[in-house]
């Protein structure tokens, strides 16, 4: 995108997360995103119960059944059993199960083994965001 936005004039604002730029890690939300795009919804949705229902047993967790209806509540873009495993995995296990290791992996079983490397192909690295601003690009938060 920069690319098009330089060949025109026109400055960007973009907000790049460090640890995604500086230490080539997926963020969360985009490995669930990636996990349900490799393996397909209802596969993801079925570990996420999984997942839940093997942490109840060490943690005050509802069943999955009822943390489903809770959860699954449609999004703007997102259909309730996509919501359901979103929420699930980024708010509601314990930090046992905590969202980071369930969704790493969830993307290292469906997606790729090598979160490094798929990384820096998903995201701009210090050196690609010092040229975007140099570029003329508004670039905010720590990076």
């Amino acid at each position: 995108m920069f690319p098009r936005l330089a060949e025109r004039g026109w400055q960007g604002v973009f907000f790049p997360v460090a640890r995604a730029a500086r230490d080539h890690e997926v963020l969360d939300v985009n490995k669930i995103q990636f996990a349900i795009a490799a393996a397909g919804l209802e596969t993801i949705s079925n570990e996420t119960r999984t997942a839940i229902d093997d942490a109840r047993a060490d943690h005050d967790l509802p069943d999955s059944q009822t943390l489903y209806r809770e959860l699954a509540v449609a999004g703007l873009h997102n259909p309730p059993e996509a919501m359901f495993v979103k929420r699930a995995l980024q708010t509601r296990l314990p930090p046992q199960r905590c969202a980071p290791e369930s969704a790493s992996e969830l993307f290292a079983r469906h997606v790729s083994s090598d979160e490094q490397d798929f990384a820096k192909q998903l995201y701009a690295n210090v050196e690609e965001l010092r040229d975007m601003h140099a570029g003329g690009m508004a670039l905010g938060g720590p990076w």
